[in-house]
C-alpha cells in the first residue's frame, strides 16, 4: 500500500531547495532575482551521487541502498525537513516507506495559464527510494533555518515529474482521517503522510494514474531492505543472508521477464538467465558487493554461465571474448557459434572486474 507524502514547497526558500535538488529544469520555481541558469531547461533532475558533497557526507549504508536503486553514479533528487520542537515532523516523516508517492505543492507560476496560481496546486512528483536522517548532508545541501534547524529528516526521490492538480480537486478526492473529504479551499500548510485509505482516489487522478510505474515503485523498497543485512558483512555470515542478496541481485539485472546474456548477446525468458558475479563475491569489498551495475552480469544456462564460471572464457579490457585453449570439441564449437563477437555486456565500469577475472580465474 502507497502512502501519499504532502510537501508544501512555494516559499523562496522551499523553490531555491527545489531547483537545487530536486528539479533545476523550470525557470517558474526559481527564486526572485535569481538567474536561470544557462542550460537548466535541459538539466537532469536531482544530484549524482559520485559528488564529493554528497557522498562524502552519506554512511556507507545509505549510499549502498541508494546505489543499488539509482546506480553507482545515478542522479538522485533529495529533499528534507526539519526535526521541529512539536516533533510532528518526526513522527510524519517515520511514516515514509520506500515506494511512497509525493507531492509538492504551492503557489507558483500556473502550467495551464503561465500566470501566478491565485490559490495553489500540487506542480511536481516523484517516487520515494530511501528515508534516512542526515544532519551533515542536510546542512551541506541547503543550510540551516532561521532557528538554526538543519532539513535533516531526509528522503530520496526518483522519477520527478510536473504535474497540475489544482487544491479542489485535490481536496475533493483526499479524506482526512475520519472518512470525510477537506474543504475545497483546504490549503496544505505543512508536510504530512496519507495513509492509503485516505488518497485512493488522489492515485486515480489523471495527474497520477497516467504515470508509468518504475521499478522503484515496485522494488526500492524490497531492495532496501535486502541490502540492509550486506553492509559491512564478513564472509562469515549466514547463507541465508547471501541468498538474500542474491535476490535483490537479480531483481536489479532483471527487472522484467525476458533479458539479454551479457556474453552472447541473446534474448531468454528469465528463468534461462542467472545472474552471476564477475568478480567472485568472496573477493569483492562491501561497496563492491552492492556495486550492481559493475560487480555482475547476467549469463545464460545454455553455456555462458558455465564457461565464464570455471574459467574458459573471459573478456577483455577493451570487451573481447578472450578463448582458454584447453577448450574443444563440442564446447569450442559452442564458443565458436555464440562468443564470436564483443561481450555485450562490457562496460567501462565492468572493466576492472573482468581484469581480476582473467588475471585469476580465466584459464589460459
Amino acid at each position: 500500500m502507497t502512502n501519499l507524502v504532502i510537501q508544501p514547497a512555494s516559499s523562496e526558500t522551499s523553490k531555491a531547495h527545489f531547483v537545487h535538488t530536486v528539479d533545476p529544469r523550470h525557470r517558474d520555481l526559481y527564486p526572485k532575482n535569481t538567474p536561470f541558469p544557462p542550460g537548466a531547461a535541459t538539466m537532469t533532475p536531482g544530484m549524482r551521487l559520485s559528488d564529493p558533497h554528497v557522498r562524502n557526507e552519506l554512511t556507507i549504508q545509505d549510499l549502498q541502498v541508494l546505489q543499488a536503486v539509482h546506480s553507482i553514479d545515478g542522479n538522485v533528487a533529495f529533499w528534507g525537513v526539519t526535526d521541529r520542537n512539536d516533533g510532528y515532523s518526526a513522527h510524519a516523516w517515520g511514516r515514509i516507506n520506500a515506494g511512497d508517492r509525493v507531492i509538492f505543492t504551492g503557489k507558483i507560476t500556473d502550467l495551464r495559464t503561465g500566470k501566478p496560481s491565485k490559490t495553489g496546486y500540487a506542480y511536481a512528483t516523484g517516487v520515494v527510494t530511501h528515508k534516512f536522517r542526515n544532519h551533515a548532508l542536510a546542512e551541506q545541501l541547503w543550510g540551516v533555518d532561521d532557528n538554526g534547524h538543519a532539513w535533516e529528516l531526509m528522503y530520496a526521490i526518483a522519477d520527478v515529474k510536473r504535474i497540475s492538480i489544482d487544491y479542489a480537486t485535490l481536496n475533493a478526492a483526499t479524506l482526512k482521517k475520519d472518512g470525510t473529504p477537506y474543504s475545497p479551499r483546504n490549503v496544505p500548510q505543512g508536510f504530512d503522510v496519507l495513509s492509503p485509505e485516505q488518497v485512493e482516489a488522489v492515485f486515480k487522478l489523471p495527474s497520477l494514474a497516467d504515470l508509468e510505474p518504475r521499478r522503484a515503485d515496485l522494488e526500492a523498497q524490497t531492495i532496501e531492505e535486502e541490502l540492509r543485512p550486506f553492509v559491512g558483512e564478513t564472509d562469515a555470515e549466514q547463507t541465508a543472508q547471501r541468498r538474500l542478496e542474491q535476490g535483490a541481485l537479480r531483481k536489479h539485472l532483471l527487472p522484467g521477464s525476458t533479458g539479454v546474456c551479457d556474453l552472447c548477446g541473446r534474448t531468454f525468458s528469465e528463468r534461462f538467465l542467472v545472474a552471476a558475479h564477475i568478480k567472485p563475491r568472496s573477493q569483492c569489498t562491501d561497496a563492491e558487493r552492492v556495486d550492481f551495475d559493475n560487480v555482475a552480469m547476467l549469463n545464460c544456462v545454455f553455456g555462458c554461465d558455465a564457461l565464464f564460471g570455471k574459467g574458459l572464457v573471459g573478456v577483455e579490457p577493451q570487451g573481447a571474448i578472450r578463448v582458454s585453449s584447453v577448450l574443444n570439441g563440442t564446447e569450442l564449437a559452442y564458443v565458436q557459434d555464440h562468443l564470436t563477437r564483443s561481450a555485450v555486456g562490457w562496460t567501462r565500469g565492468r572493466a576492472k572486474h573482468f581484469a581480476w577475472h582473467i588475471k585469476y580465474e580465466f584459464t589460459s
